[in-house]
């Protein structure tokens, strides 16, 4: 391990503003996520649905940036990478659902307007319903 720290610290001391962090690596994720639920919904990419993946993004950087603090303390405690890695998932894990859950229901309601937006028809609401019940 501490071979590849090493590796990792010379590459960011060359190119520091060139190496994302964690949280910058998860939006794509997000993004991929997003498209698929389009897809799979049927459901044409709207300015709502624009406003729904900035919601997204921020949930999934907050999320990253709560680990990452975490693995940092830990670290700076004296614990190894992969302790810390692992104590963080676990201690992290409940309130990371539960941010991620309240702001799904918050956004339930703009999910299922159909009356915004070109392609938000109420055929693709039907089904999201159908599928969820």
């Amino acid at each position: 391990m501490d071979d590849a720290e090493d590796t990792l610290d010379e590459l960011v001391g060359e190119f520091p503003a060139c190496v994302p962090t964690p949280p910058d690596l998860v939006i794509p994720f997000g993004l991929v996520g997003a498209v698929l639920g389009h897809v799979i919904r049927g459901v044409d990419l709207s300015m709502m649905s624009v406003f729904g993946v900035v919601a997204l993004s921020g949930v999934v950087v907050n999320s990253s940036l709560v680990l990452v603090h975490y693995v940092n303390e830990r670290r700076a405690s004296g614990r190894d990478l992969i302790s810390a890695v692992r104590d963080a998932g676990q201690a992290r894990f409940r309130p990371i659902v539960l941010t991620s859950i309240t702001t799904f229901m918050g956004l339930t309601p703009l999910l299922l307007e159909g009356s915004v937006g070109e392609g938000s028809g109420r055929l693709a609401d039907a089904r999201l319903l159908r599928a969820l019940g």
